[in-house]
């Protein structure tokens, strides 16, 4: 069975050039979140990528922090869109 490539979640959700550096870099064949932490980071020192291990998942996900930590949309908006 081929082990189908990770969704990897970039966050801040806003940064769309942060979004774009993960999209390029998991274009890369076998990259494993440790070896993409390493990569992000030539460009963002903080990055931080942890995979997300939540039993019975049908689907591998990763989490990618720029700033090492998860920060809030901007504009102060939660993910579904109300205010905090």
């Amino acid at each position: 069975m081929v082990k189908s490539r990770p969704i990897v979640v970039p966050n801040p959700t806003g940064d769309g050039l942060f979004a774009a550096a993960v999209e390029a870099e998991m274009a890369t064949e076998g990259l494993d979140a440790s070896a993409l932490q390493r990569r992000l980071r030539q460009a963002y020192p903080r990055a931080v990528v942890r995979p997300r291990a939540l039993t019975g998942e049908l689907v591998e996900i990763w989490y990618a922090y720029r700033d090492g930590h998860w920060l809030p949309p901007v504009g102060g908006q939660q993910e579904g869109g109300s205010e905090r």
